[in-house]
């Protein structure tokens, strides 16, 4: 008997056992409808992308490793499509690919390449797309072909055997193409054959890259007289080969550069004016600095009315319409590029002057104005200063990254164009002190004569206040024979502070015309600014040009000769992008002196200022705000 209820006993336990083990099972699991999955895709409908990767990666931290890794991958392209490709990289290094399924993991690997593409690590380009793709879809297939072309021709790889070769040429046609399109040797060819011979080329198998060429080439000769159906087939071919090396330098150089403005929906006398700005969460103190310059730009009209709707709340679109229903004229915002972007898409009764330029420089809307403060116009003003003042030899020193990408761009374009060369570059890490090392990499001074042997004639600055206070000393140290120094704004904070801005003599920098005291007579001095928007006063100026000057270009048809504004006197071009030229000044004793003020550059010597396919964010996290780049800076980066 006590032998039997053992026995009972012990298949109790067991059954207890076993109950539990098949209980546990359904526990473990979670659906994906418990993740936060329906608010990423809704982000990512709506364009909000760095929403939309947040909401992925939390989706994936909920699922196992079998199921989550593809949401890893999803928020690494979706953090890319924001312009973050640092957070990008970091996910898709953390990602197991073998959970992935094929067409998974092609995004991955694209998303990959075109951030090692954006970094100009073309080898890396090749080794992320080492990969079978003949099963993805057709669209995906092309876009990996031209990235591959590229690649391949950038570090000197042969065409695979089966690729078109590039035929026998003619001679190229004189004056097909002016600038730096007409150096292309291969677009001078293309652009010599017959709108037949082309034809007849396109009919053949070729590689997306040389069909990208092709059709370029096609579309200039076909539509050079009509200047809407150019437009519209540039579009279009932009649309198919947005990666494609002709993208976009070649195709704004066949924009036309002169086409007639239309009259604006700008009435003479604005009297309602809405702003789109974020005046709640983590941009509202740079959105409030910038609020601070229009209502001041307002009290020298006190006709004019303004209501500031939260461009941080709600749809965008929304929020326009709404301002436009309660009897807005005007509206100036929002500063969100995504947002730039999805007014652009939208028939717009009341015009829009933005506070920044859209992710998509193919999208154009007549009644859409685009105004930020490019650091990438001051870099071309700063290579034409440099080659002014007799320096066609040039160094520069940049931060890595994106933002030195865009600068350095923009400067090596210029120079090129103008007859000049970019002899060395120097990158350094923000926040990092080996500034020295990197000067001695990039210019290699002679250690007895103290004379750089790469025979720079002047060097070119891009720093936040803090790093260009550590590289002009060490620029000083190493070359005393007074290289000439050149730098953007961004190099000053532009308050006034003698004893630190003491490193910077010697240093000219392009400057608002505001803080160098050309300005009307009526307008805010510097000085009457409170604390924050002391420190930030270009932010102050750009505000007060947006409800001030940047309406009277508009008004004017966009007049030529530019429109003075405490940011600039300012330009638009024929895409409804409002340019700054700026002043000069050089740092004697610790002050900006100023040396001239703004030269009027027409807008279309400024040449292309979209950066691709690398997109920018809006802004930078607030976590980066004061750091690299400088406040002044951030929301305003196309």
């Amino acid at each position: 008997m006590h032998f039997s209820i053992h026995i009972n006993r012990a298949a109790g336990f067991l059954l207890a056992i076993l109950l539990l083990l098949t209980i546990s099972v359904p526990v473990a699991a979670i659906s994906l409808d418990e993740t936060p999955i329906r608010q990423a895709r809704l982000y990512e409908k709506q364009g909000n992308y760095q929403q939309a990767s947040d909401m992925y990666l939390l989706t994936a931290n909920k699922l196992p490793a079998s199921e989550g890794e593809k949401w890893k991958a999803k928020a690494a392209e979706m953090a890319w499509l924001a312009g973050n490709s640092a957070q990008a990289s970091q996910i898709l290094d953390s990602v197991d690919e073998s959970h992935l399924d094929h067409v998974t993991l092609i995004h991955a690997r694209l998303v990959a390449a075109r951030i090692a593409r954006s970094q100009g690590n073309y080898a890396g380009v090749l080794e992320k797309l080492n990969f079978p793709s003949h099963s993805a879809p057709a669209k995906l297939q092309r876009t990996i072909s031209a990235l591959l072309d590229e690649a391949r021709e950038k570090v000197g790889f042969q065409r695979p055997a089966d690729a078109q070769p590039t035929p026998n040429f003619p001679a190229p046609r004189p004056g097909a193409l002016s600038g730096a399109v007409a150096n292309s040797g291969a677009w001078s060819k293309l652009m010599a054959l017959s709108t037949q011979d082309l034809s007849k080329r396109l009919a053949q198998p070729l590689s997306p890259l040389d069909k990208g060429w092709t059709e370029l080439a096609y579309i200039a000769k076909t539509t050079a007289d009509s200047p809407e159906a150019l437009e519209s087939q540039l579009s279009r071919w932009e649309q198919e080969y947005r990666n494609h090396p002709a993208y976009p330098d070649y195709v704004d150089a066949l924009r036309p550069r002169a086409m007639p403005r239309e009259g604006s929906t700008l009435p003479a006398q604005v009297g309602r004016v809405a702003v789109l700005l974020p005046t709640s969460g983590p941009l509202a103190k740079v959105a409030n600095v910038i609020l601070e310059g229009i209502m001041a730009a307002k009290y020298q009209r006190p006709d004019t009315a303004i209501k500031v709707y939260d461009s941080a709340q709600g749809n965008i679109i929304e929020r326009y319409r709404q301002a436009v229903a309660e009897g807005a004229e005007l509206v100036i915002g929002p500063m969100d590029k995504i947002q730039v972007d999805h007014l652009a898409s939208e028939q717009l009764p009341v015009p829009v002057i933005s506070l920044n330029h859209g992710k998509n420089p193919t999208l154009a809307n007549p009644n859409l104005f685009q105004f930020a403060l490019l650091p990438e116009d001051e870099a071309h003003q700063a290579a034409r200063q440099m080659l002014a003042d007799g320096h066609s030899r040039i160094a520069a020193i940049v931060p890595k990254g994106n933002w030195g990408d865009r600068i350095l761009r923009a400067l090596e374009d210029t120079i090129r164009q103008s007859g000049g060369e970019l002899v060395a570059v120097g990158r350094f890490k923000a926040r990092s002190n080996d500034h020295s090392n990197v000067i001695k990499r990039a210019l290699k001074p002679d250690p007895k004569t103290h004379v750089n042997r790469v025979g720079a004639q002047a060097v070119f600055i891009a720093a936040s206040p803090q790093e260009a206070r550590l590289l002009m000393p060490l620029i000083k140290f190493h070359f005393i024979d007074s290289l000439p120094a050149y730098a953007i704004s961004q190099v000053w904070s532009g308050y006034p502070d003698r004893s630190a801005n003491r490193d910077l003599n010697r240093l000219s920098l392009t400057e608002i015309p505001w803080l160098l005291g050309y300005a009307p007579a009526d307008a805010p001095k510097p000085d009457d600014l409170d604390n924050t928007a002391r420190h930030h006063p270009r932010l102050f100026a750009f505000g007060y040009d947006a409800l001030a000057t940047a309406p009277k270009l508009i008004q004017s048809a966009g007049n030529a000769a530019g429109v003075p504004g405490l940011s600039g006197t300012l330009t638009l071009d024929q895409r409804n992008r409002i340019h700054r030229s700026l002043g000069w000044a050089r740092f004697s004793r610790g002050q900006a002196k100023p040396l001239h003020p703004p030269r009027v550059i027409p807008a279309m010597e400024y040449g292309n200022t979209d950066v691709s396919p690398s997109p920018q964010p809006a802004i930078a996290p607030a976590s980066d705000i004061g750091t690299q780049p400088p406040l002044h800076a951030i929301p305003f980066n196309e």
